[in-house]
């Protein structure tokens, strides 16, 4: 029985789904026969490490953790709060109106999001309220939970750049740009100003490499996504968030999903194995018969279907 499986992903968005299919033909060469592949919907199989997408049916079951999709608590970590660049406090619902009300004396917006991951983000401008960007639905949803909001300066960011770190070691890393794939052919030293920018400007002044780098190697997390950019206003490199590196489950752009693929055969990537014993795998084949004998069994198949008459 294979050690890894991938689940590959069933959507009609031509990045995601390139992205996909590259990143399986990259974990097929490296780990061979030792990785399955599985459809988009199949359960993942329990004893083997699981790489691919989670199901919203298996979030909405909290089975995310079970698939090693556990939340990175970068709020909490002293590498990215030393690097984000701007005023960000981490609270309740109640502290939260306190903060946005502190930032906007200030005269700066606040970006708010939720630590669950993509289940809330909002910015409030100054002269409105928290709640006014809440309503009903959102002020009930958090006023009962325990500190589970990032309030932060809404600062503009520019030159988006992904970083993907396992064990400190940074492994690949691309410009952030939405139909940026690993298909593309990018010139080293050529950055988006935006996500949605059409044409790349070679600006290698603005290359965060080094910045990212010294980031992953103090933060906390044996494999994480560190995603840096451009304070738009002082030019000055900083972090915008951590994500779960989970192979498959997030964008990769123009990154190496080969560097990727051999980088998932860290024991890192055994926090993502399934619960439960593997099944026993089926004999294999014996298949070093001579063409005689193959032919024999062949033969003797037939011979069972339809009696042997001479």
């Amino acid at each position: 029985m294979a050690d890894y499986t991938y689940r590959l992903y069933n959507t009609a968005d031509p990045e995601e789904r390139l992205e996909d299919a590259i990143m399986w033909k990259a974990l097929s060469d490296v780990h061979g026969k030792d990785i399955i592949c599985l459809n988009h919907g199949d359960a993942p199989i329990p004893g083997t490490v699981f790489f691919g997408r989670a199901l919203e049916k298996e979030r909405l079951a909290g089975r995310v953790d079970a698939l090693g999709l556990e939340p990175v608590r970068y709020w909490e970590d002293a590498a990215f709060l030393a690097n984000c660049g701007r005023d960000f406090f981490f609270c309740d619902v109640d502290e939260a109106r306190e903060r946005v009300d502190e930032l906007h004396a200030q005269g700066k917006e606040a970006f708010v999001k939720a630590t669950r991951l993509k289940f809330h983000t909002s910015t409030v401008p100054v002269g409105t309220s928290l709640m006014d960007h809440f309503g009903d639905d959102w002020g009930y949803t958090f006023i009962d939970l325990p500190p589970c909001l990032m309030i932060q300066e809404a600062v503009p960011m520019a030159f988006e750049q992904r970083f993907l770190f396992v064990e400190g070691e940074l492994i690949t890393s691309s410009p952030v740009q939405y139909k940026l794939t690993p298909a593309a052919r990018l010139e080293k030293g050529h950055f988006f100003r935006t996500p949605s920018s059409l044409q790349p400007e070679h600006r290698p002044d603005l290359d965060l490499t080094e910045f990212a780098r010294e980031v992953g190697r103090n933060a906390g997390f044996a494999a994480v996504g560190i995603d840096c950019a451009i304070n738009a206003e002082t030019g000055q490199p900083l972090v915008i968030e951590y994500n779960p590196l989970q192979i498959g489950q997030m964008g990769l752009y123009a990154c190496d999903p080969w560097a990727l693929a051999e980088a998932s055969k860290s024991p890192v990537f055994r926090n993502v194995l399934v619960p439960g014993e593997r099944p026993e795998a089926a004999p294999e084949a014996d298949d070093e018969w001579s063409e005689e004998e193959h032919a024999e069994r062949v033969l003797g198949k037939i011979r069972e279907l339809l009696p042997f008459r001479p």
